[in-house]
């Protein structure tokens, strides 16, 4: 299956969207949209107008609920959320305000991981208001991985991925949703709450790319955060650094159990997450043609591995 992006005359559809969508709102384009990257899972440009840069997102059929997501969310929380401007759910395009710098430009050296002390308990007071929300996210076909999805259909990814040769068992598989248990309510998970979809905005953090969201255990959504932290911001896996940001993050959890309650269960939840990793890379690429598939088949088998790993211990948080 080719992507959009790669069709004759898409780009003129394009252009052509982004004119009249401005033209409804009254927004003047000041120059020609500029194509910044196209890659499998999003195909991304800029216009200038009078009242700034404008930003398109489109997404593959495999995330063609970003659009919709994105703009209930900002409906509900445009302080952290883009200011949409303009969505055709159809076909997945997403037209969006100038949000702010992103998070990944200011590191500095030495990385200074102070910020993440704020926006990690933002992220899980975001996700805290949202569990009373899981009926609505879902009628937006956000991808459902809450627990009890998830143990059913891991052996069909197996049978998918013959290349996955060392990987969790059924009965890890198990094992770990039957921990979880339901003591912390299903919510919207970013999976990708990392420096370079995190852009401050006059100083304050606003969330972009969505399109890898899912509904799942709260905690399962942290693993590319803490991976990154430990790649980009110097924090060593497993170290105490990194733990203190894990109970950051846990802290506002508390009115539904205690901290100690609270750890036990993310050490659940952490490896179930690089499960939804590999889910969610599965679903991209059954969606792309032959070229595209091979250059990123390595994905699903790597993210089984490093859960089986961190089961047997072999790896720690952030690796």
């Amino acid at each position: 299956m080719s992507l959009p992006w790669g069709r004759a005359g898409w780009r003129g559809s394009v252009a052509a969207w982004i004119d009249e969508s401005l033209a409804e709102l009254g927004i003047e384009p000041t120059g020609p949209v500029e194509h910044l990257r196209q890659r499998p899972w999003a195909a991304i440009a800029v216009v200038p107008t009078a009242e700034g840069s404008v930003y398109f997102k489109a997404d593959p059929p495999s995330e063609s609920f970003e659009p919709a997501l994105t703009l209930w969310l900002a409906q509900r929380r445009p302080d952290v959320i883009p200011s949409v401007l303009c969505i055709d759910s159809e076909r997945g395009w997403l037209l969006t305000r100038d949000a702010g710098t992103p998070l990944l430009k200011q590191i500095t050296d030495p990385p200074d991981p102070t910020i993440w002390y704020d926006l990690l308990p933002l992220c899980a007071e975001l996700q805290i208001e949202l569990c009373a929300s899981v009926d609505d996210l879902l009628a937006l076909e956000v991808p459902d991985k809450r627990p009890e999805q998830l143990a059913p259909v891991y052996a069909a990814l197996l049978s998918r991925w013959p290349s996955a040769t060392t990987a969790p068992s059924q009965s890890q598989i198990d094992a770990l949703v039957d921990g979880l248990g339901d003591t912390i309510p299903p919510s919207l998970a970013h999976e990708e709450f990392q420096d370079h979809n995190i852009l401050l905005r006059a100083g304050d953090p606003v969330l972009i790319d969505w399109a890898e969201a899912a509904v799942e255990h709260p905690f399962c959504g942290l693993v590319n955060t803490f991976r990154g932290l430990a790649a980009r911001w110097g924090l060593e896996p497993g170290g105490r650094e990194l733990l203190r940001l894990r109970d950051a993050y846990l802290e506002p959890w508390t009115g539904f159990a205690s901290l100690p309650q609270l750890i036990d269960l993310f050490e659940l939840a952490y490896p179930l997450g690089m499960f939804c990793r590999a889910l969610t890379w599965d679903r991209l690429l059954a969606t792309l043609g032959e070229s595209e598939h091979a250059e990123y088949m390595s994905f699903v088998p790597a993210w089984l591995e490093t859960a089986s790993e961190t089961l047997e211990e072999k790896a720690r948080l952030g690796a």
